[in-house]
Formats: structure tokens, C-alpha cells, sequence
């Protein structure tokens, strides 16, 4: 255990300190820093003591505790303190519809909005973890807009991913147009005054900005800060972990589908960001439970070291999934396989390439692997002469394709639109070129890594009536669009 210093002994240190000019003491042998929030501490100490009664303290009083301490940095909460502060803020929160939201939020989402603002006001960070789709950022920007209708959002960060800024943007227009001072901050050209900068009501930025501009924005007293893919800064070595850990707000929250990645341990750096202490130093916190958790032998001892670790983060930690939440309003998902036989020109090739690697000397698995799929979604992605070749030509020399379009036939038929997913660009080319030829379709967007304007693509494709298609790469579509409009 630490040892514990008395009041009175940590006042004489810390005066110790202020009379030498220095950081640091010495007492029993060891270093101790004294932090510049001291006299705050003890101060707030001190007028503990004078409410306390036979050494505790009235639960009716607890609230003014928390307000003496409210902005000293130094007190980093423990479980007990959280949950004290959950309890007394829990029977005084109920939905409210956000004052300037322009939208419905669905019932969970409610709850959501409702844990957010026991966050704010408890004065405690927390780690939203929906499933992708359920709604995060919209439950984000309901809270934002009951701030702003009382002018307390300005100046708040988001931090996310580049591939998302356009989307956060997109989203705070659309449900809270009043939320109007929204400001990129990216680029070459971004501004480098931190007055000005944080004359916004929302500064949207990348993890790689603010390491690049971490003292420039930690110069900002942000009322919200966000980050979106938080996972982002699970390693609690590198930059970005450092670069949003340094910077100052009210209310921290962590944003992330997939919070887990690899292994617990990710989870340390997340908290460490949303409340800092939660979960003990990182030492402290593999000790307790990523070496009990990853060496488990049984599922009994597996499930009563990730209960403790559930129980640890459960005040400030939300996860709805989209089976618990949405099941009544979704129907049963159909997973069909559908076996395509090759081309004789696809067959063809299969037995150059197999050959060609067992001839080979050199080590060449990985490109004979990517061959073979190239190969199998089609022989002109290999050919490289996909443009020269006629729809009709296409067809015939990819099976695959050929059966596309004949689904698609159906679901025109339906008057409906559909999404494609393939991987290869070319792929995707040669999809849209085929099925604008096939059916008439004059827009066809294909959302990739090179994709511009992807949420007006989007927003054009959700709207538009009748028969449609987007393809769509897996990678780059699944993160920052909403799209509504396929079934």
C-alpha cells in the first residue's frame, strides 16, 4: 500500500517546497513532488474538516464536497468518488428533448443523451461504445445543442480520424444548424491563434494535427472534448495518446465501436483519457487484470476477472449492440453463399499462376495469394485490359459478374437499390461500367480511398427514388457514412 500523509505533514512539505522554489521534497527517503494545486487541496481539506461529524461526512453535504474541489486537477477520482457522484446526480437527470436538435432520437439513444448529461454533470469522463450504426456521434451532438441553447458548448474538440471530420460536419448541420461556428482545423493553412481559434462552437481536428499543434490547442480551455475511433490512442506511448491527454476540458469523451482491438490492455490508455486513475497505473492495472484475464484456465475464472474489470469501468462505460437494441425493429440477417464456377479462361489462368509458383525459388506466397483473388473476382483485373473489352465481352469472361447482374435484374424489378462491396478498384470500375450500360443507370458512386464529395454521394444516393447502386470498397466505407437508402 502507499503511504499515507497526514494533513497537516503534507502542508508543512508543501510549504517546504514553496519556500526552496522547487518542485520536489525529500521525505522518508523518497522524492516527493508537490504539485501547484496544493494550497488549492488543502484548502478544500480544511473546509472538509470544519462539515465533518465524528469523522464522516452527512450524505447531504457530499454536493458541496464535490464543488470545493471542483476544479482542483490534483484529485483524480477513485471508484468510491464516482459512484458517489452517479448516485447523487442519477434520480435528477430524465430526458429532455435537447433544445436546438432538429431530429428523433430513438429510445436508447435517449439514454444515451441522459448518460452523457449525468457525465457533465458529475463532472466525470466516459467511454461510449455502441455498436457501429447505433448512433454515437448523433447522441454527441443532441448534448451539444442543449449546451449550446444555453451557451455553455463554445469552445468544444472533436478529434477523430481525417476520413470522418467531413461527416462530423455534415451531422452537427443537419440535427443542429445552430451549432453554425464549426471550424476545421487542418491543412496547411490552418490558424494559429489560439484566441481566435477558440471563438468556435466546435473545432473538428485529426490525431495528427494535434500532435502536430498540441501546445497551440492546449492553450484552449475546451468545455467538451471528443474523440471518435478512441482506440485510436490505445498505446499510452505515442504521440497521440500524449497530445490528447495534454489538452484541458470539462467533459472528456472517448467514442469507439470496437474500444478492444488485440487485447484488454488497450483499454488502460483509453481510460487514462476519459478518467485518469479509474484504473490504477498501467503496472497496476496489467497485475490486476490483463495477466489474470489472458492466462485464465477456465471460463469461471475467465468471467470473475472480467466481471471485477466490468464492474471497475461500469459508471463511466456504455455499449448498446445492435441485436440488443434493434432486434424488434430489424429483420433476421441472411447470410447466402452462393458458389460461382469459373471461366474456362479463369480456369486457365488458375493452373498458370499454381504452376508458376511451385516453380518459383523465391518466396512469392502473398502475390500468388492476391493473384488468386484478383483472378477470381475477374481474369481482366489481372489482364490489366478491362477498358478495351466490350460489357458484353466482361460477362462472358467473369461468372461472377455475370450472376451480379442478374441479381440485380431482380432487385429492379423491386423498384429497390442494393450496395456492392468488392476490395479492387478495378473490380469496382469495371462494375459500374457493366451496370451503367445494363440498365441506364446514369449515377453509379463508387465510395473508395479516392472518392471526393462522398457524403453528397451519399445523401443523393439515400434520397433519390427508384432503382440504384453504390459500390462501395469495405475499408473505406466503414467508418463516417450513414447511408439509409439500400435495403
Amino acid at each position: 500500500d502507499e503511504e499515507q500523509i497526514e494533513l497537516s505533514e503534507f502542508e508543512r512539505l508543501v510549504k517546504e517546497a514553496r519556500e526552496k522554489g522547487e518542485d520536489y521534497v525529500l521525505y522518508n527517503d523518497n522524492w516527493v513532488k508537490v504539485p501547484k494545486e496544493s494550497e488549492d487541496f488543502i484548502a478544500g481539506a480544511k473546509e472538509v474538516d470544519k462539515i465533518k461529524q465524528n469523522g464522516r461526512v452527512n450524505k447531504e453535504k457530499l454536493k458541496y464536497i464535490f464543488d470545493i474541489y471542483e476544479n482542483i486537477d490534483l484529485l483524480e477520482y477513485n471508484e468510491q468518488m464516482i459512484d458517489f457522484r452517479s448516485q447523487l446526480q442519477e434520480n435528477g437527470v430524465v430526458y429532455q428533448a435537447p433544445g436546438l436538435f432538429k431530429g428523433e432520437l430513438r429510445p436508447y439513444q435517449k439514454r444515451g443523451y441522459v448518460w452523457l448529461h449525468k457525465l457533465k454533470n458529475s463532472k466525470l469522463g466516459g467511454l461510449l461504445a455502441d455498436d457501429m450504426g447505433l448512433g454515437k456521434t448523433i447522441q454527441v451532438i443532441a448534448l451539444m445543442a442543449s449546451l449550446k441553447a444555453e451557451n455553455k458548448l463554445s469552445p468544444s474538440l472533436i478529434v477523430a480520424p481525417k476520413s470522418l471530420l467531413e461527416n462530423w460536419q455534415h451531422e452537427i448541420k443537419k440535427f443542429s444548424p445552430k451549432i453554425n461556428k464549426v471550424y476545421i482545423h487542418l491543412g496547411g493553412s490552418r490558424n494559429k491563434n489560439s484566441r481566435v481559434i477558440k471563438q468556435s462552437d466546435v473545432v473538428l481536428t485529426t490525431y495528427s494535427t494535434l500532435v502536430s499543434d498540441q501546445v497551440l490547442l492546449g492553450e484552449i480551455d475546451w468545455t467538451i472534448l471528443v474523440c471518435d475511433e478512441v482506440q485510436a490512442i490505445k498505446n499510452q506511448s505515442t504521440l497521440k495518446a500524449h497530445a490528447v491527454k495534454a489538452q484541458k476540458a470539462k467533459l472528456r469523451l472517448g467514442l469507439s465501436g470496437t474500444p478492444v482491438q488485440n487485447t484488454v490492455a488497450d483499454l488502460w490508455s483509453i481510460y487514462d483519457f476519459v478518467q485518469p486513475g479509474l484504473l490504477g497505473s498501467f503496472k497496476e492495472f496489467k497485475n490486476n487484470f490483463v495477466k489474470p484475464i489472458e492466462s485464465s484456465n477456465t471460463p469461471e475464472e475467465y468471467e470473475k476477472y472480467e466481471g471485477m474489470l466490468k464492474e471497475k469501468i461500469q459508471p463511466v462505460f456504455l455499449r448498446r449492440t445492435k441485436e440488443g437494441e434493434l432486434k424488434d425493429e430489424l429483420p433476421e440477417k441472411k447470410d447466402i453463399t452462393k458458389t460461382i464456377e469459373m471461366s474456362q479462361r479463369q480456369k486457365e489462368r488458375y493452373k498458370e499462376i499454381i504452376e508458376k509458383e511451385k516453380n518459383s525459388k523465391g518466396r512469392t506466397h502473398l502475390g500468388t495469394l492476391q493473384s488468386l483473388l484478383q483472378l477470381s473476382s475477374h481474369p481482366a483485373l489481372l489482364d490489366k485490359d478491362w477498358n478495351l473489352k466490350s460489357a458484353e465481352e466482361l460477362l462472358h469472361e467473369g461468372p461472377k459478374l455475370k450472376s451480379v447482374i442478374k441479381i440485380l435484374s431482380e432487385v429492379k424489378k423491386n423498384n429497390e437499390k442494393v450496395l456492392i462491396f468488392t476490395t479492387f478498384k478495378i473490380m469496382q470500375l469495371i462494375l459500374q461500367r457493366v451496370i451503367r450500360e445494363k440498365f441506364g443507370l446514369q449515377e453509379i458512386p463508387i465510395i473508395n480511398g479516392d472518392s471526393k464529395q462522398r457524403l453528397a454521394s451519399v445523401d443523393r444516393f439515400n434520397e433519390s427514388d427508384g432503382f440504384g447502386c453504390m459500390i462501395l470498397s469495405p475499408r473505406a466505407a466503414g467508418t463516417g457514412l450513414n447511408i439509409t437508402g439500400a435495403n
